[in-house]
């Protein structure tokens, strides 16, 4: 007998194939990794022929799930030319609960670090930065952010010099202990977050 797949209205499992890339597009609870769809929660298939979206409805009560335009704090793992890697740690709003999702893994890309032109990312932001972005794009793997906007960017970051914790001094951050002064694309409440 031929293995037809998953269909709508199977329980399915974390990492369980939906489908393919070519016929579906990730909807809510799914993501696709190498041309594949995958559930990222444990509920329901939904195989949508129409809007060719497959989706799962989670049932059970799990941690909050990562979606398009939600705000996320995450720490600088990468600083590379064109983007900075990062691993994502909570979602604002639910700072009590770890987040749910087939990766923990994003990328800002230079072009979506600041709303003005930036030519070297090293002046953004430096690895073991604590950040605030917002979710681009969930159906990719990692998953794309941005830190475009005045509430987005840098919240917490350490000297370079000696780690300690950078104080904000006008628009530049100074380092209470060293004196060492840096730049990084801050979040307009750098150092009085609330998360």
């Amino acid at each position: 007998m031929k293995d037809e797949g998953v269909k709508s209205g199977d329980f399915v499992i974390p990492g369980a194939v939906l489908g393919v890339g070519e016929e579906f597009m990730p909807g809510e609870g799914a993501y696709e990794e190498d041309g594949i769809i995958h559930s990222s929660v444990a509920g329901i298939v939904d195989l949508d022929m129409n809007k060719r979206k497959a989706s799962v409805e989670a049932r059970t009560d799990v941690p909050p799930v990562p979606r398009e335009g939600d705000d996320i704090i995450c720490e600088v793992v990468e600083v590379r030319p064109q983007m900075v890697l990062v691993e994502l740690v909570v979602k604002c709003g639910n700072i009590d609960r770890a987040l749910s999702a087939p990766s923990t893994k994003g990328r800002i890309y230079i072009s979506h670090a600041n709303k003005r032109y930036v030519t070297k990312l090293q002046n953004e932001f430096r690895i073991g930065d604590i950040i605030r972005a917002r979710m681009r794009d969930t159906n990719k793997m990692p998953f794309e952010l941005s830190t475009v906007g005045s509430d987005m960017g840098v919240l917490i970051a350490y000297c370079t010099k000696c780690r300690h914790i950078l104080k904000k001094k006008d628009s530049k951050l100074e380092c209470p202990v060293c004196g060492n002064i840096e730049t990084r694309n801050m979040a307009q409440d750098y150092g009085n977050a609330k998360i």
